[in-house]
C-alpha cells in the first residue's frame, strides 16, 4: 500500500481497537480522508481546524435521525435504519431506511407533512429530499434490481437509543453483510469508511452470524472478496500480530490477499455484476425481478448516471 495511505490509517488507527498514532494535521491526508469519508474521524483525531463544520454536519445527520425515528415510532411503521450509523463518528450524504412495502406511501406522507419533497419514486426506492435526503428503500437495490432481501436483514434488528429516541438499527452481522454488499454491487468500491465499519462490526459480532446471515443471502463470495481485502490492509498497515476477527474471518474462507495500493479499492463492473448476477439466479425469492429491473433500467439518463458512476473518485 502506498505509504500516505498508510500514514492515514495509523493516524487514526481503528476506533476502539487499535490507538491513532499521534499525528498532526495534514491538507494532504485530510483530502484522502475526504474521498475515503472519514473526514471526521480523521479530523477529531488530529484536532483538525474543520472539526468545528464537520461536527456541525454530523449534529444535523443525528437530528434528523431522530426526527425521522421519532415520527415512524409514533404512526407504528416498521421501519430500520441502515448504512447510516456507523461505529464511530460519519457525516453521510443521506439516510437509509428500509420499510415494508405496506408502509412506505404512509412513510413517504408523513415526511411530506415535514416538508420533504419526492424526488424519486421506483419500485425499490423513494428518495426524500430536506435538510437531509433520506432513502426509503423496500429492498436494498442498484438499478430497480434488489440485491439483498429486506426480510433477510431485518430479521434481528435493535433500537438503540439516540438522545433519548428510539431508533431501530440492524443487528451487527446484518449491517455487515448491508454495508460488504453496497460497497460491490452498487458502488463498485471499498472506501476506508466501510473498511472501518466492517472491521469494528466484525469486532463486536459473533463471526459464526456474519457467515450464516452471508450463506442465507447468497453473499459468501463477496464476503470472501470483501475480508480478504480488509486483512490486506490490517496486515500492511498495522502488521500480522493483530488478532482481529475480520482477519480470522478471512482466514477461514480461504480468501485471497488483494493488492491494494490505493483506498478507495475500485472493483470492476465485470466482477460487480458477475456476482450480482450469479447472486440473483442462484436465489428463487430474487430472479424474478432480474428481467423487471433490467427492463426498467434502460433509458438515456440512466446511461448517463451509469457512466458518470463509473468515473467518479468516491460515493
Amino acid at each position: 500500500m502506498d505509504a500516505t495511505y498508510v500514514k492515514l490509517i495509523r493516524s487514526i488507527g481503528i476506533p476502539g481497537i487499535i490507538k491513532d498514532a499521534n499525528e498532526v494535521h495534514s491538507e494532504e491526508l485530510m483530502n484522502l480522508a475526504r474521498i475515503n469519508k472519514i473526514q471526521l474521524i480523521y479530523a477529531l483525531t488530529i484536532n483538525s481546524p474543520l472539526t468545528n463544520d464537520l461536527m456541525n454536519k454530523y449534529n444535523v445527520t443525528v437530528q434528523t435521525v431522530c426526527e425521522l425515528s421519532d415520527a415512524f415510532n409514533a404512526n407504528s411503521i416498521n421501519y430500520t435504519i441502515f448504512k447510516t450509523i456507523k461505529p464511530f463518528a460519519y457525516t453521510p450524504s443521506d439516510i437509509d431506511v428500509l420499510v415494508s412495502f405496506e408502509d412506505r406511501e404512509l412513510a413517504s406522507d408523513l415526511l411530506l407533512k415535514k416538508g420533504y419533497t419526492q424526488e424519486i419514486k421506483d419500485a425499490m426506492c423513494i428518495t426524500m429530499r430536506g435538510r437531509m435526503d433520506i432513502d426509503l428503500y423496500v429492498e436494498p437495490s442498484v438499478s430497480n434490481i434488489a440485491y439483498l432481501r429486506r426480510d433477510a436483514l431485518m430479521s434481528d434488528t435493535n433500537v438503540i437509543d439516540v438522545n433519548g429516541t428510539k431508533v431501530s438499527v440492524l443487528a451487527n452481522h446484518a449491517e455487515f453483510i448491508a454495508v460488504m454488499s453496497h460497497s460491490l454491487y452498487k458502488e463498485q468500491m471499498l472506501t476506508l469508511n466501510d473498511y472501518y465499519t466492517l472491521t469494528i462490526l466484525a469486532e463486536q459480532t459473533n463471526t459464526d452470524k456474519i457467515l450464516k446471515i452471508a450463506q442465507d443471502t447468497n453473499t459468501v463470495p463477496v464476503l470472501r472478496l470483501i475480508t480478504g481485502i480488509c486483512r490486506n490492509i490490517t496486515e500492511e498497515v498495522f502488521g500480522k500480530s493483530q488478532p482481529l476477527k475480520i482477519c480470522r474471518l478471512a482466514e477461514e474462507l480461504g480468501a485471497t490477499l488483494h493488492s491494494v495500493k490505493g483506498m478507495p479499492y475500485k472493483f470492476s463492473m465485470k466482477l460487480a455484476m458477475g456476482l450480482l448476477l450469479r447472486k440473483i439466479l442462484n436465489d428463487p425469492d430474487e430472479n424474478s425481478n432480474l428481467l423487471k429491473g433490467v427492463v426498467s433500467g434502460i433509458s438515456l439518463r440512466r446511461a448517463r448516471k451509469f457512466w458518470d458512476h463509473m468515473r467518479r473518485e468516491t460515493y
